[in-house]
């Protein structure tokens, strides 16, 4: 059978695509702005608390709601709309694990054409919807994921165990161990088990002796175009077709599926002399930041360099520009004893404090040297891994797409944690520096790219800002 272009998106994001580009997608709902607590009230004990079931229905009700892991197999159909004659379908997989005892936790993984796509989600303790990753002190740690415009995910309402919403009433046997799923819950659980956000017209649950074994579902036709004939030519032009999305899910590991923890390091060997120079960094320093494409060249107006020299910090924000109006200078004011660092801008041939108003960040909540101060002695040296010759990397996979504000002041904070993760890190020590190599990848409708962001510490102890004051 022809398999058509096709983009699986992603579960809290949209639903999927149309017969061909000549189809239409409809997005599913943005992220939660609050989290509720319905999931907290159902879910561990409170929603497995059945110590003596009734009948094997609710046995195995009381074993999904512990956990599982479900494969869907499904395929979008599509039809002439004239003739009802087949056209072309294009089959998916989905891999969704749900662990409800002990920390909340949902694994996802889809497969379709050539597009391969996994994530873990954790229910943080606000039960929004959170990555959970080894921080760079080897503590584990959550980051909450956002949509496209900073909303977090409602845990519940995207990723929670669909089983917690469904009770013995729902279900109504239909022939010898198969169970049709009421109106009512079937969208929702086919939402929540792959993705499916298509109206259905039918959905079952087999049950063997007291554990489901398996899912079936069928999703009412949708209206469409394409251009694709039977067999594989192209018409001429666009013509109606429909197309439903049919599948079956097994469930595996009822009642018993996990998902492993971020796993902590080790204690590291070979590494003194870095956590050393790292912890020499302290508030005197000179940090050079590049970002460039992979192998490409670094971009002169991502350039910049921060200089501070114990008291006061200066930030060159584009290297080769010589003129300071796009520059800060932070430092006291001379007014105030609160040990406060302000920015001040370059306004006619001098330094002055920039107008505490909303369009200065710096001056509405001005900061301590701490903000100009680098976490990287707080790295745990158990994090780092010695290539030898002067070369460290990153050894933990759970520490590394989101260590890289680890190796920063928090005024060059690692940017776009929301739209992708750090790939590979590098770092080199040389004489009197510490040379930093962070590959960032961000995965995109057309493909992942990578950028490369560069940052050189020197002059370490020894550093003066650069300016006349």
């Amino acid at each position: 059978m022809k398999k058509s272009s096709f983009v699986v998106l992603a579960l809290a994001a949209a639903t999927l695509a149309a017969c061909q580009t000549g189809g239409t997608s409809s997005s599913g709902e943005g992220g939660s702005s609050a989290a509720d607590s319905s999931l907290e009230e159902t879910s561990s004990e409170s929603a497995i608390a059945s110590s003596e079931p009734a009948d094997s229905l609710e046995t195995a009700l009381a074993k999904a709601r512990k956990g599982f892991n479900a494969i869907t197999e499904s395929s979008q159909n599509v039809y002439n709309a004239a003739t009802d004659e087949f056209i072309f379908s294009n089959e998916s997989r989905y891999e969704y694990g749900f662990q409800n005892v002990g920390r909340i936790k949902t694994y996802q993984i889809y497969d379709y054409y050539d597009t391969h796509t996994e994530m873990k989600v954790v229910r943080d303790d606000s039960g929004y919807a959170a990555t959970e990753y080894v921080n760079y002190k080897n503590e584990v740690a959550t980051s909450p994921l956002t949509d496209s415009e900073g909303y977090y995910y409602n845990y519940d309402h995207y990723y929670a165990n669909p089983f917690l919403y469904v009770e013995k009433e729902d279900l109504t046997l239909v022939e010898g161990n198969v169970y049709a799923v009421n109106k009512e819950k079937r969208d929702y659980l086919s939402f929540l088990l792959f993705a499916n956000t298509r109206p259905l017209v039918e959905m079952t649950l087999t049950l063997e002796g007291d554990t489901f074994t398996s899912a079936h579902f069928l999703t009412a036709n949708i209206d469409s175009f394409t251009m694709e004939l039977p067999g594989g030519g192209q018409a001429e032009e666009y013509y109606k077709c429909y197309f439903n999305y049919e599948g079956t899910t097994t469930f595996l590991e009822m009642g018993a599926f996990t998902i492993d923890d971020p796993a902590l390091s080790p204690t590291s060997e070979g590494v003194e002399e870095l956590t050393a120079a790292f912890a020499e960094l302290g508030t005197n320093y000179t940090l050079t930041q590049s970002v460039r494409m992979t192998d490409g060249v670094a971009d002169p107006n991502s350039d910049a360099i921060l200089y501070v020299d114990g008291e006061k910090a200066y930030l060159d924000y584009s290297r080769g520009d010589t003129s300071y109006e796009q520059d800060s200078l932070f430092r006291a004011d001379d007014w105030e004893d609160d040990g406060l660092l302000y920015e001040n801008i370059y306004v006619n041939g001098a330094w002055s404090q920039a107008p505490a108003d909303s369009s200065s960040a710096y001056n509405v909540d001005p900061k301590g040297l701490s903000y100009f101060t680098p976490h990287a002695s707080e790295i745990s040296a158990n994090l780092l891994l010695n290539e030898g010759n002067g070369k460290y990397t990153i050894g933990n996979e759970y520490a590394l797409p989101f260590i890289g504000n680890g190796f920063l002041p928090d005024i060059l904070s690692f940017p776009l944690y929301d739209y992708g993760a750090i790939s590979d890190v590098q770092i080199e020590l040389g004489d009197g520096t510490i040379g930093i190599s962070i590959d960032f990848l961000y995965p995109t409708s057309y493909g992942a790219y990578e950028m490369v962001y560069d940052y050189v510490y020197s002059n370490v102890g020894t550093t003066e800002l650069p300016i006349g004051e």
